[in-house]
């Protein structure tokens, strides 16, 4: 089972579902925001894990706040099985409060859980300065607006975090083996992007100051999510 199926047992159409009615959307809106979110943000820790010291920086931060282990939590949040009930339940808190880490951090326990579950910080690790450009890429191609878009980064930003945390640990991967498994999911979502005249992730990742980077998100969503992210999570729901 590859990183993009993991993350697809928690992001079932039962939480798109449930997602979509926390943040006033249509199913489809939801969806699109999703399967473009996702392949941005694996694109963005491939991108940063090239690098050896890259690599190592994101290995650290699994094995220091991202074990896996508040995928069980957020399974039990709302009594729910594999985390689509807990899923759906914990974006209605981090809307009612408008603070999103501190809410998440709050759900999951204190201390080290707080770093954990920081979306905003997450995000700003993996984008830097270019955070609000995917965002606006995630409202383009999904018909959002930016604040939803936001809400939804901010909390796929911690799971996919922890979904690869708990890859790490039950397959005893070392910073390397982690990225690599990163890197082939950014190959196949370069080869989807490639084939309709995207230059692929990182080339959308590093553009600077045109506005480029939310509309070429936008196509990716509509080329990836359509016909590579949207079609597994649907897989998981049948």
């Amino acid at each position: 089972m590859d990183l993009m199926q993991l993350i697809g047992q928690y992001v079932t159409p039962e939480t798109i579902n449930q997602i979509s009615q926390q943040v006033g959307a249509t199913p489809q809106q939801t969806q699109s925001a999703v399967a473009t979110a996702l392949p941005a943000l694996l694109g963005g820790l491939a991108q940063n894990t090239q690098s050896p010291q890259g690599a190592a920086a994101l290995d650290q931060a699994l094995e220091r706040d991202h074990d896996g282990g508040l995928l069980d939590r957020l399974g039990g949040l709302l009594g729910g099985g594999q985390g689509s009930s807990g899923l759906g339940g914990l974006l209605g808190g981090v809307l009612a409060s408008g603070a999103a880490a501190s809410v998440l951090g709050s759900i999951f326990g204190g201390g080290d859980g707080n770093r954990a579950a920081n979306g905003a910080g997450i995000l700003g690790h993996i984008f830097g300065g270019k955070t609000e450009d995917v965002s606006g890429g995630v409202s383009q191609a999904s018909g959002l607006n930016r604040g939803q878009s936001m809400q939804i980064l901010l909390l796929l930003a911690p799971l996919v975090m922890q979904v690869l945390g708990r890859m790490k640990r039950q397959q005893g991967l070392g910073a390397q083996d982690v990225a690599g498994v990163l890197q082939q999911e950014r190959a196949q979502i370069n080869q989807q992007a490639e084939s309709a005249g995207l230059g692929g992730i990182g080339k959308i990742l590093d553009r600077d100051g045109d506005g480029s980077i939310a509309d070429d998100l936008a196509k990716l969503g509509a080329v990836v999510g359509g016909a590579y992210v949207a079609s597994r999570m649907s897989q998981r729901g049948s």
